[in-house]
């Protein structure tokens, strides 16, 4: 359970922010996408430093460095989540088009039903799928 209090100071903020963040969201706005893969790079190249705080939140395998390891990990990280909201699209696309169907009288009635069962079944898992990769990787 989560209660809020809207009368809170920014130290509080940075607390209820960090406890919030996970590894690789470099720059802690709630997803590891591009920016924080070119946030990396920069670091790697030397271009750019981060604290203490978010050389933990870049040492994606754990290993005390922030490597091109780490940066490798990411890069993984954020090709997963496209495939996976990709497979979200490409089946919500034909779930559509099948119950589109169905509701104008084109389908036939055993072995539509049965692909539209079947279509609803893989997108609810691709969106699982989707959720675990986005949200679950901390």
């Amino acid at each position: 359970m989560f209660t809020f209090n809207m009368n809170f100071d920014s130290k509080e903020k940075e607390i209820s922010s960090e406890k919030l963040r996970k590894p690789g969201d470099l720059n802690n706005d709630g997803e590891i996408d591009f920016e924080d893969v070119l946030i990396l790079k920069e670091v790697l190249e030397g271009k750019r430093k981060l604290d203490q705080k978010e050389l933990e939140y870049a040492d994606l395998n754990r290993d005390g460095v922030v490597d091109y390891k780490d940066l490798n990990l990411m890069i993984n990280i954020v090709i997963e989540s496209r495939k996976a909201e990709d497979r979200v699209m490409e089946l919500q696309g034909v779930y559509d088009a099948l119950q589109m169907k169905q509701e104008q009288g084109l389908a036939k009635s055993g072995i539509d039903k049965a692909r539209i069962d079947t279509v609803k079944a893989d997108l609810e898992q691709a969106i699982a799928d989707f959720i675990l990769q986005s949200h679950g990787n901390s």
